[in-house]
This record gives structure tokens, C-alpha cells and sequence, in this order.
């Protein structure tokens, strides 16, 4: 009889732990791609943007490859950590390779250059954040409106990454951004070496 009544005991308690570690495992908060990061960031196949480098005069079709890439993963080593949501976006092209979109950050990825172009936290203009000791981003003022070739924009959000290695090392990027379609111009200043990408047509898929 005491024998029946350990085992129902123990049987009890592996279902107890069992309980709290599900419950435990279930209430790990999932952070999501907040919606007004994705108006600037995510497209589906079949969109393309082709820029021109007016600096020298070449031209890149840039459309999205391989489709999209999301993935959920907890943020810390252990299975009660926050779970993030993030998306990869892979490009064609020799301009634009690469985005990687996370509830916090938009970092684009170019040839030789890696950046944080949005911190969504504040999407408020003059916003200063320090990325690391060297690096930071800065909100500018969004401009009312903005022509590039036979284009209007209109509310054109605008960052400044920064890079200060040295008095003589510097790298500036500027990156303006409009709602539903994405990257429109991108200026590249370094070592008295400026490069300037402007948007000339395009070709939206929403997501």
C-alpha cells in the first residue's frame, strides 16, 4: 500500500514540474517587428528599385532574390529570454546586398559597409543614440517632400550614420527612407571620397 502511494506521489510531482516547466516555457513574450519599421523595411519578391550612382555615373537594378527570411529566437541563452522576431532580405545587385530587420534595429548591408540605418525606439527627429564608442545614428528632420528625377516623395525620413576612427577616418552615410517604399537616396562620405545613389524608378510588392 505505501509503495502504491510513493509512486503515485512521485507520478504527482513529475507532473507538477512538468506543469510549471510548460507554463514557464509559454510565457516567454514574443517582441515583434514593430509595423511602422516594416513600412520601411520589408517588401515581398517581385519588388525592385533601380538607382543610379551619381558619382559615376553607373546604374543598379536591385530586387529582392531569395524572398523573405523570418526567424524567432529568445534573446538571451535560456528559454525564458524575450523572443525576437527577425527578418533577412537578400538583394540582387552590386549596390544593396543585404537588410536585416530586428524589433530594434534595420541594418542595411552594402559592399565593404555594414549599418544601422533605423532605430525604431523614438522615430523622432534629432535623435541622437550611441551605437558603440566610435559609432552613432542620428534622426534628421524629415523632409515634407523630395524630388529625385521624375519622382515625388513625400515625408521622407532621414538618418545619419557615423563612424570616427580618427581625425583622419571618418565615414558619414546618410539614408532616406519613404513609407511603403524604402530606400530612395544613399550618400556615402569618406576619406574626401563621396558617393551618392538616388532612386530612379521602382516597383513596390507591400508585404
Amino acid at each position: 500500500m505505501m509503495r502504491r502511494i510513493l509512486i503515485i506521489s512521485i507520478t504527482l510531482l513529475f507532473i507538477s514540474f512538468s506543469t510549471i516547466s510548460c507554463s514557464k516555457k509559454k510565457s516567454a513574450s514574443t517582441e515583434y517587428i514593430p509595423s511602422a519599421l516594416k513600412d520601411y523595411s520589408i517588401f515581398q519578391s517581385g519588388s525592385y528599385w533601380r538607382f543610379k550612382n551619381e558619382t559615376t555615373g553607373n546604374y543598379d537594378s536591385t530586387y529582392i532574390a531569395h524572398g523573405l527570411s523570418f526567424t524567432y529566437n529568445h534573446e538571451g541563452d535560456n528559454d525564458y529570454s524575450p523572443i525576437l522576431e527577425c527578418c533577412t532580405i537578400h538583394y540582387s545587385g552590386s549596390f544593396l546586398q543585404e537588410t536585416y530587420i530586428e524589433p530594434t534595429a534595420y541594418t542595411l548591408f552594402f559592399k565593404g559597409l555594414q549599418l544601422e540605418a533605423i532605430d525604431p525606439s523614438p522615430f523622432l527627429p534629432a535623435h541622437f543614440i550611441e551605437l558603440d564608442p566610435i559609432t552613432s545614428l542620428t534622426n534628421m528632420s524629415t523632409l515634407d517632400s523630395m524630388t529625385i528625377y521624375n519622382n515625388k516623395f513625400y515625408n521622407v525620413f532621414i538618418t545619419k550614420w557615423q563612424r570616427i576612427r580618427s581625425s583622419t577616418d571618418t565615414v558619414r552615410c546618410f539614408s532616406y527612407f519613404v513609407k511603403k517604399i524604402g530606400l530612395v537616396r544613399f550618400e556615402r562620405y569618406e576619406n574626401r571620397t563621396d558617393t551618392i545613389w538616388n532612386l530612379m524608378n521602382y516597383h513596390i510588392v507591400p508585404y
